[in-house]
């Protein structure tokens, strides 16, 4: 494997904990909170910033740029390959 799809990896492996994150903070901010009426789950998660949302987005979007940019020679030959197939001489 080469360095770009190793990090690749690493940085969807990260938005993935970032994600995790999220709801377990919210979990453990109302743990405590919660009764049979009423479930404030839903409000301590919308108290969490945005923050974590912008970098679990731009954690995976750095991913996946990455693992594209490894992979994009082979997509682009196999493409080819589909477009414009190789004329078949018949004797």
């Amino acid at each position: 494997m080469s360095n770009k799809v190793i990090l690749g990896c690493f940085f969807i492996a990260v938005s993935a904990f970032l994600y995790a994150s999220k709801h377990m903070t919210a979990a453990l901010m109302v743990m405590n909170l919660n009764s049979t009426e009423a479930n404030y789950f839903d409000g301590g998660y919308a108290s969490i910033s945005t923050g974590i949302s912008f970098w679990t987005g731009l954690s995976l979007l750095v991913g996946i740029t990455l693992l594209l940019l490894d992979w994009f020679p082979a997509i682009k030959g196999f493409l080819k390959q589909i477009i414009q197939p190789k004329n078949k001489t018949s004797h």
